[in-house]
């Protein structure tokens, strides 16, 4: 029997066991080690009908669905490996117009992110005009939003310092014609999960040094 994955649903493989990110439910998930294996078989191509019953909780819930057309499991989210922040200290300095553009656009964000589920976020995100700049300020605009974004952080309670400031940023990046990732990443023992926007190699918001500590599991444009 082949199998696909229910739309919305998003996987790595970390510390050996499969991660999920559910973006219909928004919510991460984990399978056992034993389980694990037998997802990866699936993806491989080597499964057969034990794999199919050693995932029967998958396919119970609806996350694992029988395909007998194609029968198949994206593979996992490829995403170039951080080297470094996009801005080093010093920032360049903000202007008051950045202060207040940073907290209102975050403001703005978090209230999104209360009120419409994260799928539906992703997929307005996505289906965004994109377009390149031609215009060399606008590196420089981005950089003074990052330095505005990192000195309002603490207006802002712990829980929305990584998706909604990414957010935030990943959509002021495109207004000004820039394409960077928002990524998704999480990592085990003990389970956590972050998200920060990536522009080539480079970490625009979300750290670096954290960054690189944690395994992509979705990243969207």
């Amino acid at each position: 029997m082949k199998y696909r994955l229910r739309e919305g649903l998003h996987w790595c493989q970390c510390a050996g066991r499969i991660v999920f990110l559910d973006l219909l439910e928004d919510r991460y998930s984990c399978l056992s080690q034993g389980a694990s294996a037998a997802f990866l078989a699936l993806a491989s191509g080597r499964g057969g009908p034990e794999e199919g019953e050693r995932l029967r909780s998958l396919i119970l819930r609806g996350l694992l669905l029988e395909d007998r057309a194609e029968g198949s499991l994206d593979r996992p989210v490829r995403v170039p490996p951080v080297s470094g922040d996009f801005v080093h200290e010093p920032y360049p300095r903000p202007s008051g117009q950045d202060l207040l553009r940073a907290v209102t656009c975050q403001v703005g964000w978090g209230l999104l992110v209360r009120a419409r589920p994260l799928a539906t976020i992703v997929a307005q995100l996505e289906g965004r005009p994109r377009h390149r700049s031609s215009d060399p300020a606008a590196i420089g605009r981005i950089e003074r939003a990052i330095s505005a974004f990192a000195a309002v952080s603490g207006l802002f309670p712990p829980q929305d310092r990584c998706l909604v400031r990414a957010l935030a940023l990943h959509a002021a990046c495109r207004r000004n014609g820039l394409r960077p990732s928002l990524v998704f990443a999480v990592r085990m023992n003990p389970f956590r999960a972050h998200c920060w926007v990536q522009l080539g190699t480079k970490v625009l918001i979300g750290d670096f040094e954290q960054a690189r500590l944690f395994t992509p599991i979705a990243a969207f444009r």
